[in-house]
């Protein structure tokens, strides 16, 4: 009956509703590391970019999740299978993410070409951290800038572009990788405890991959784009 079928699919979306608390914190902490470490230069180039890690999470283990669903509806498969499906899916997983990756990085290059990231609100908070000198002045306490190294630290969108795209294309091979994994794990997992795989897969999975995919895709950029600050630099500004 009706019932029947929002009653087996409502109790996974309602438990995993929840579970993506988990991604907004995720989000939250890393943009607030970022701040500390970056200047906010983590944000502006990664927060836009977290659709394609997401979205990509999702399409890729969906697309082995369901092509496992349906090799054990048509019991072309079954649980004593996993090692060599794991196996094969592993091999899959490389050369597709090899390919999406290149190909994403070459995509990100010609977008940022055409709509350089805005450097904009990053410089302007560069400079507004560097008025941090207050002295007696005439009596008064004014604020005076206080320059690093003789001058104000600004980005270039250029270079921003060009980390920007090897770090989103480094993270998306490693999460459509995991995501292919877990697109066989989770079926083979729900299979043999559920009556009913399908409603709970995809759904699971999705939720799972987007935490996972957020964390690795943030820790990544982060860490990469802390570490190449010195080049992203415009020197002699």
């Amino acid at each position: 009956t009706a019932w029947e079928v929002v009653r087996s699919r409502l109790f996974w979306l309602i438990v995993l509703l929840f579970a993506t608390t988990l991604t907004t914190l995720i989000i939250d902490k890393f943009e607030a590391l970022g701040k500390d470490l970056t200047t906010g230069l983590s944000s502006a180039m990664l927060v836009p970019l977290i659709p394609l890690i997401t979205d990509m999470c999702g399409n890729s283990g969906s697309q082995t999740a369901t092509s496992i669903i349906q090799s054990f509806a048509s019991n072309e498969i079954s649980a004593k299978d996993l090692w060599s499906v794991t196996k094969k899916e592993l091999k899959v997983s490389v050369m597709v993410g090899g390919i999406v990756s290149v190909i994403n990085f070459l995509r990100l290059l010609a977008y940022f070409a055409i709509f350089p990231i805005s450097t904009k609100n990053i410089n302007s908070v560069t400079r507004a951290n560097s008025l941090t000198s207050v002295v007696p002045l005439s009596g008064q306490l004014r604020s005076l800038p206080l320059f690093f190294n003789g001058q104000q630290k600004t980005y270039n969108a250029k270079e921003m572009g060009y980390v920007g795209a090897g770090v989103s294309s480094l993270a998306l091979f490693i999460v459509i990788i995991l995501s292919k994994l877990m697109g066989v794990f989770i079926p083979f997992i729900a299979h043999k405890f559920f009556k009913d795989p399908a409603s709970m897969t995809t759904p699971a999975l999705t939720t799972i991959l987007d935490a996972v995919g957020t964390l690795i895709f943030f820790a990544l950029g982060v860490g990469i784009i802390y570490g190449s600050l010195n080049f992203l630099q415009n020197n002699g500004h």
